[in-house]
């Protein structure tokens, strides 16, 4: 395990991702036939246009990365947040309970 947060926590993300993606691959035959349809469409780009083919694709990926990552960490924020709010022990809690109790 690394030695700092961030880096726990990126490797976290990465492990979440790859569990979601294999689960999605193994469940679902939709998502493997577009991942088959993308496949042999970039083959066919990519000899169309060899040299700047590569550093778009590299481009797309780590602009998906990063938003991927920014969405995991989001959601993970929410989820505490709305902990907080049902969770009789937090003062976020009282204030909707004051509203909707």
């Amino acid at each position: 395990m690394a030695d700092n947060f961030n880096e726990n926590l990126a490797m976290f993300l990465t492990s979440c991702k790859e569990s979601a993606i294999s689960e999605l691959s193994e469940n679902n035959s939709e998502y493997r036939k577009l991942l088959a349809d993308m496949a042999k469409f970039s083959k066919k780009i990519q000899k169309a246009l060899p040299d700047e083919y590569e550093t778009m694709t590299d481009t797309f990926h780590a602009l998906t990365r990063m938003e991927i990552n920014y969405i995991y960490l989001r959601g993970f924020k929410d989820c505490i947040n709305m902990y907080k709010i049902f969770d009789g022990s937090f003062a976020e809690s009282k204030e909707f309970e004051k509203c909707w109790v």
